[in-house]
């Protein structure tokens, strides 16, 4: 069920990416409204259902994130070009209300605008987690405590610098700790707002 919600949503994203022709327009137009780089350029804080319908799977995650200005603002006229040219770097976590695993994670952020007000965002990068270190009863197993992390989502921008963000956020080693690789899967929330 997670592999195919994260599955699903990131075939979404793609599939808008491809075939939308409002992407061609200007991609990286919400950071064109603000003049250059920046460090903290949007905060987004978070609730997240915890790792539902899997070990630990009845709590909740609160979380936090930090985003830069695009790092580029690479204009070639190709959408799916200028997807991928205009990432933003940013750095988060999810705190579990419960105490169980929680993590931080860091990387590069892609957004294309699919109409003015609606955008899909996809993320990569890596996580550090504090889940067991071997198996625990009720407890998730990621089996090792450095993975990767991906999120995919669509968002709706309520003005310039409010947004909501609607996600589906994921840890995993990828096979690379073992042949075990149960994952950590949260959906949720995060209202953004740009600075």
């Amino acid at each position: 069920m997670r592999r195919s919600l994260v599955g699903l949503v990131s075939a979404t994203c793609l599939a808008a990416l491809t075939s939308t022709p409002v992407l061609a327009a200007d991609v990286a137009a919400p950071g064109d409204r603000f003049s250059g780089f920046r460090f903290f350029d949007e905060v987004r804080i978070g609730l997240h259902a915890h790792n539902p319908g899997h070990d630990e799977g009845d709590s909740f995650d609160v979380s936090g994130q930090i985003l830069t200005s695009p790092i580029f603002t690479a204009k070639t006229g190709n959408a799916f070009a200028d997807f991928f040219l205009n990432p933003r770097f940013h750095v988060g976590a999810m705190v579990n209300t419960r105490g169980w695993t929680n993590y931080v994670y860091s990387g590069v952020t892609w957004r294309a605008d699919l109409t003015e007000k609606i955008f899909a965002e996809l993320e990569f990068g890596g996580a550090v987690n504090d889940a067991p270190s071997r198996p625990t009863p009720n407890r998730v197993d990621i089996g090792c405590s450095v993975t990767f992390h991906e999120t995919a989502g669509l968002g709706y921008r309520f003005t310039d610098r409010v947004s909501l963000l609607l996600d589906v956020d994921h840890v995993s080693h990828a096979g690379l700790c073992g042949g075990h690789n149960p994952g950590l899967t949260n959906v949720g929330l995060k209202l953004g707002y740009r600075f």
